[in-house]
């Protein structure tokens, strides 16, 4: 079992402006690919989100996820079979975490964010691979308590 790190981020205005440069090209990436497929189809309108995910499925790679949720956590189980933790990213922030990695043995990158119903303590949140499965731990935010990640 290895334990992973996770960078704790109280106010999303805190993360890395990388990140977010991040996020627009791969969905700028994402948008090119949907056209194309619209445009191979024959320009035909009706299936633009047929077109949207399978431009996703081509380029992001969406790992098989379960999230449970229990009276005082959240808990994910991510498959991230051929990930090694040293190249997995975690962010935590009050009401999500993101998960970011490049796989040396796909093209496609992974970018998965989990937005959770009831504010998490990224304090708190753990993360630990076994046999391939992430498992990531949030406990939730009691009533009255603000998070002093920074």
């Amino acid at each position: 079992m290895s334990n992973l790190t996770v960078q704790r981020v109280r106010d999303a205005d805190a993360l890395p402006g990388q990140l977010f440069e991040q996020m627009e090209a791969i969905s700028q990436k994402i948008r090119r690919r949907a056209h194309e497929l619209f445009l191979a189809r024959g320009a035909e309108p009706g299936r633009d989100l047929d077109d949207w995910l399978q431009a996703e499925r081509e380029l992001m790679w969406l790992p098989e996820t379960q999230l449970i949720e229990r009276d005082t956590e959240f808990e994910a189980r991510i498959n991230v079979q051929g990930l090694e933790p040293k190249d997995i990213r975690i962010i935590a922030m009050a009401n999500s975490i993101v998960l970011q990695a490049e796989p040396k043995s796909r093209e496609s990158k992974l970018f998965q964010r989990l937005d959770f119903s009831t504010p998490i303590d990224p304090d708190k949140v753990t993360a630990r691979i076994e046999r391939g499965i992430l498992q990531l731990t949030a406990p939730k935010q009691r009533p009255g308590t603000a998070s002093a990640a920074a």
